[in-house]
């Protein structure tokens, strides 16, 4: 009874469409939408130029055949969706409006960018090939360096779409609380990327009861916000 009880509370705090709080929700998220694409593309960044350092040479190889042909078609698909984003801004230019781009578009705009340059390294480049010393399978390790930041930011990008509170000012933790989720999830897709670098059977499972139990947070986390509506 309590839990509905507040439901109904946080659903009677929503500001109305156009009000000044729902415009300052608006405000703070998309500042924080800007923030956290800058820590994805750097995020990503160095766990691309880290896997290069810590792989021996002879495990950097350049794909061929069906591999290389398939991250020349994910490059292509990428390119002509980040083409017509363009065009679209391009657009507003000539018709003389400010280019004002939100912080939801340079979110989808840094998630694909970031997937456009692993596209790229993966055609054209050689990459980091290791092979699980478990499952035995091969691992192309910049696919995980590419799903670990966008992994937390769209995550994050999914917490902060319906953002809302009644005061000036988010209340104490609100937004923490969102980041923790999202950096949850992104430590279960870093913990994928470190499974072809253990040195065992132990730490890899390690790794792997770790990654399950932080991508498992998700349900609860549904659930609570399921109460919010």
């Amino acid at each position: 009874m309590q839990t509905k009880i507040d439901s109904l509370i946080g659903g009677a705090m929503r500001p109305s469409r156009g009000s000044k709080t729902h415009t300052q929700a608006i405000s703070t998220i998309d500042t924080h939408f800007r923030h956290a694409a800058i820590w994805a593309i750097g995020t990503y960044t160095t766990l691309v130029i880290s896997c290069y350092y810590i792989t021996s040479p002879e495990q950097i190889v350049r794909l061929e055949g069906v591999e290389q042909n398939s991250a020349v078609m994910a490059m292509a698909l990428i390119s002509l969706s980040m083409v017509s984003r363009i065009i679209q801004m391009g657009g507003h230019v000539d018709r003389g409006k400010k280019l004002n781009l939100s912080g939801v578009f340079i979110g989808g705009l840094t998630v694909q960018i970031i997937a456009l340059f692993t596209d790229t390294l993966l055609a054209f480049f050689p990459t980091p090939l290791v092979i699980d010393p478990v499952l035995g399978t091969r691992v192309h390790v910049l696919r995980w360096c590419e799903w670990c930041p966008c992994a937390a930011y769209m995550t994050f990008m999914m917490e902060g779409s319906d953002l809302y509170w009644s005061g000036k000012y988010p209340p104490r933790g609100y937004l923490l609380s969102k980041y923790i989720h999202a950096a949850m999830q992104g430590g279960a897709v870093f913990l994928g990327l470190c499974f072809p670098f253990c040195p065992g059977f132990r730490t890899w499972l390690t790794c792997m009861i770790v990654a399950c139990i932080l991508y498992l947070t998700n349900y609860p986390r549904m659930n609570r916000r399921k109460q919010e509506i």
